[in-house]
């Protein structure tokens, strides 16, 4: 037992568990995490033991109670078990002589009542709002020696939509019923503690306002100077006076003030000391990033946050014209020549993702699984990521890692499709305050967005001039996607200016799309229908640059699944083939979703990948029609035997449309993009380079080898070719090389060398031709890299010249041996995306590459956690092209 002798607040437990966001400001603060709960049923008395923070369809599993509900279709199967009344139940010692306490749920999901001792505290209705009870004050004790807190979900409580989005299913989430919308689980998914106060007062937030004082940079800082205050956000319940310290570790100046406030909520303003010279946070690839910290001191009460110094303007106009600046300075409203961002005077072309949940179960997530999640998307060439506005406000740890890995979050308001749209309340208002609040000293967070693909923008317009009152040094923005402002922000920042906001209607700065989906086989996503894919794309030839119109694409992508490693997991044995080892459902809708009858398990899987597999691999012409899908490829994806191949044939057909896809738009003249979507909820046919768990997907590792290098040299199949250089403000000189390989023979011959001069990036383009009509499309492989003056590689691509169907391969032989942590590799012939995976959790240095003969590689493997080398070297499995086609 530990007691908290300043305040004389006695309890069992006092610490957070791994996902905890910053408490209220107190005396003191006792975690109820990790005490003793149980979940109580209340139709029958059926009890458990309950986790906090957690959620009750978690506690079940470990319970026993029910199998993992992500497994075949327990999701649907299981759900009467948890989808009734359940009290959530704990009991607390607390012996104390504090003058007020609050009883503080960070986050609840929700729809539930709230009892302390048997008295009614009050309704939880929003997964996003932190509610606050005061349970002791001037006027109220409600605190006993031994005390019993309830929360009594009720799932007929009205919480109008203020939950994520996706819960319940969407077109890469369990669908737990025919309509998109309903809640999945239910419990306090963030942390529930005690606060208490000596003098009653507590600091609810402590929100820091960091405002560069030159002028608007069109070249890199190499440091700056900024303004900076604090606005502390004070809760009493009696007139009190208070000393205030504030302080900034950018200087040993401090702001002292004595203050009186009035019983209630207010508001203090203060001024720190400038920051001048100070060093700058970067985003990933543009150098370091320096953090500073906030502390205010308010009588007994020290609150802190870590801070750090950019700017960020949403550049909407062409300011490489000096005019443009002058003229846009005192201007009102964004304007339409293109989208783009400067970081610190940098322009950057950003790449990266969409963000959605890391788990639709809350109990399963933790602070490591966040932080890997992170790090992924850094070391694959990530430098900014999109949070969707169909999930949820993450927890802290993910932003402090985009903090420290250089991630730009761009971030949506939590308003979506099916049931999720605001409905003027002052509970979302109150959540946008709290969140604002909460995120606004994170430097990765640089715009708010209002919600996802939304049409009437007047309300959410209107819920974002509370985040402009908020916190106007962040950028707002109508919409993803949007064509920004008419009024209400400052043109050359996009932040709030004071002015009346008003979206603009038209214009084509931002964009979604194209999507390619998957089908051919009756599922809850897509359509039944074999409708073939395209396999190679024509580059575009219009001008690219920063002078130019221009646009960001903020979602396109491709289905992509996950491997056997990860999806057996959740599949018995005799489901474990991409059409189930099953009879069709019957599935009817629009494919978002579809209504399907019958229990053919793979059909709730979302996407199938039947017209990509036919589409890259099929023997004949008939894969190439639309129409039926071709009886040879039912048969070989509904049997068990060739699970592990399909998948592969899957993970490859996607990994390759996806290279299509980004090497298209970077033809263009696009300075944004965020591939739908970064991660998985579950194992499935959905659109993530990550898998559950944090796998890499081979296009994930195409991400960091090429497609998301700063200089990158591609070619359509036509011979049509680029280099481009996008590193911000460094120029790029060095060489293209591409070299050839013959397929039935390994024969490896320079193809084409250009030597290349290019201006300093975003967005510098140079288009060239390759020869590429009169070589043996069937029997060429194209190695492609760029070169810089001191020989180093700095990005590698591998193209073909046909489909893989009709490439004429080599029956190569790949041995591989694990050794530790390491695999050494060879072939005796030329052996195309060779992709490794094990039962270990974890990725690898390199994948889907072509290996080729008397050149052999050694590639490391990192574990995500401790490694296990038996697992890995008794579970690795590699595969190549040659193994794979021609099969059907």
């Amino acid at each position: 037992m530990r007691c908290w002798a300043a305040a004389l607040l006695c309890c069992c437990y006092t610490r957070a568990g791994s996902l905890v966001d910053d408490p209220i400001g107190a005396d003191a603060i006792t975690y109820l995490d990790g005490g003793t709960w149980s979940w109580y049923r209340d139709d029958d008395g059926f009890t458990i033991s309950a986790s906090v923070p957690g959620d009750v369809v978690t506690d079940l599993e470990r319970a026993g109670a029910i199998g993992d509900p992500l497994r075949d279709d327990n999701f649907v199967r299981d759900a009467p078990v948890w989808n009734r009344t359940w009290t959530l139940r704990t009991a607390f010692e607390a012996r104390s002589d504090a003058a007020r306490i609050l009883l503080v749920f960070d986050g609840v999901k929700m729809g539930a009542t709230v009892t302390l001792n048997h008295v009614p505290l009050g309704t939880v209705r929003d997964q996003f709002l932190r509610y606050v009870f005061d349970v002791r004050n001037a006027s109220t004790d409600l605190i006993r020696e031994t005390n019993k807190l309830e929360l009594i979900f009720d799932p007929s409580i009205d919480v109008g939509g203020r939950f994520a989005a996706c819960s319940g299913g969407w077109d890469w989430a369990p669908y737990i019923s025919t309509k998109q919308g309903r809640a999945f689980t239910r419990g306090p998914w963030k942390s529930i503690y005690l606060a208490e106060s000596g003098s009653g007062v507590f600091v609810t937030h402590l929100v820091p306002r960091i405002t560069y004082r030159g002028a608007y940079p069109t070249e890199p800082l190499a440091d700056g100077d900024f303004d900076v205050a604090v606005k502390i956000y004070i809760d009493a319940d009696r007139p009190a006076s208070l000393q205030v310290t504030a302080t900034g570790n950018w200087s040993t100046d401090s702001m002292q003030v004595t203050v009186d406030v009035a019983a209630g909520e207010s508001t203090l303003a203060l001024d720190l000391p400038s920051a001048s010279n100070v060093a700058l946070w970067r985003p990933n690839g543009l150098g370091a990033r320096a953090f500073y910290e906030v502390s205010v001191d308010t009588n007994s009460i020290t609150t802190k946050r870590r801070v750090a110094f950019r700017t960020v303007a949403l550049v909407t106009g062409d300011d490489t014209d000096p005019a443009y600046i002058s003229k846009s300075k005192n201007a009102s409203g964004t304007a339409s020549h293109g989208l783009f961002l400067r970081v610190n005077g940098a322009a950057l072309w950003a790449r990266g993702a969409n963000v959605v949940p890391v788990d639709n179960l809350e109990g399963r997530d933790t602070a490591e699984r966040q932080q890997r999640l992170v790090a992924s998307a850094a070391a694959a060439g990530f430098n900014t990521v999109r949070v969707w506005g169909g999930g949820v406000f993450l927890p802290r740890a993910f932003y402090d890692a985009c903090d420290e890995r250089g991630l730009l979050v761009y971030h949506d308001l939590m308003f979506a499709q099916s049931g999720h749209a605001p409905r003027g309340t002052i509970t979302e208002r109150n959540e946008i305050r709290h969140q604002v609040r909460r995120l606004s000293s994170h430097p990765s967070l640089f715009m708010w967005s209002g919600c996802n693909e939304c049409t009437d923008l007047s309300i959410y317009v209107d819920l974002l001039g509370v985040i402009a009152a908020e916190d106007p040094t962040k950028a707002i923005w109508p919409a993803s996607p949007s064509n920004g402002w008419v009024s209400g922000v400052a043109r050359l920042w996009a932040t709030p200016d004071g002015t009346a906001l008003q979206a603009r209607d038209s214009g084509a700065i931002e964009a979604h799309g194209p999507y390619i989906r998957g089908g051919g086989f009756p599922a809850v996503n897509g359509v039944t229908n074999y409708e073939p894919v395209a396999t190679s794309v024509i580059f575009d030839e219009g001008p690219v640059g920063l002078s130019h119109a221009s646009s960001f694409i903020s979602e396109f992508g491709a289905v992509a699944w996950s491997s056997p490693e990860s999806l057996a997991s959740t599949l018995s044995p005799r489901y474990r083939s991409l059409f189930g080892n099953q009879p069709p459902d019957v599935c009817e809708g629009d494919g978002f979703p579809n209504v399907c009858r019958g229990g053919n398990v793979l059909a709730r899987r979302n996407y199938p990948c039947a017209n990509f597999v036919g589409s890259f691999f099929g023997g004949s012409a008939d894969y190439l029609r639309p129409g039926s899908t071709p009886p040879a490829l039912v048969a070989y994806l509904n049997t068990t035997q060739h699970f592990a191949s399909s998948l592969y044939l899957c993970g490859l057909a996607s990994a390759l449309l996806i290279k299509n896809l980004v090497e298209a738009h970077r033809s263009r003249n696009e300075l944004g993009h965020l591939v739908w979507q970064l991660n998985e909820v579950w194992p499935t046919g959905g659109w993530g380079s990550l898998e559950y768990g944090g796998r890499w997907k081979p296009h994930h590792y195409w991400y960091a080898k090429s497609l998301f290098r700063d200089v990158v040299a591609a070619c359509d199949r036509t011979g049509r070719c680029y280099v481009r250089n996008d590193r911000s403000h460094r120029p790029f000189t060095g060489a293209v090389i591409i070299d050839s390989v013959d397929l039935t023979t390994g024969r490896e011959t320079r193809f084409l060398t250009r030597r290349v001069a290019l201006a300093p990036g975003p967005a510098v383009l140079e288009r060239f031709s390759a020869p590429l009509g009169a070589v043996d499309a069937t029997r060429t492989l194209c190695l492609i890299k760029c070169v810089d003056e001191a020989g180093v590689v700095v990005s590698s691509s591998e193209l073909i010249l046909a489909r893989p169907a009709d490439l004429r391969l080599s029956a190569a032989q790949v041995k591989y041996e694990a050794r530790g942590r390491e695999v050494a590799l060879e072939t005796n012939a030329t052996a195309l995306f060779v992709v490794l995976t094990t039962r270990s959790l974890g990725r690898f240095a390199d994948n889907a590459f072509a290996l080729l003969p008397g050149r052999p590689r050694a590639l490391e493997f990192l574990p995500f956690g401790a490694f296990d080398s038996g697992l890995f070297a008794s579970s690795l499995r590699v595969e190549h092209l040659a193994e794979r086609v021609g099969l059907f």
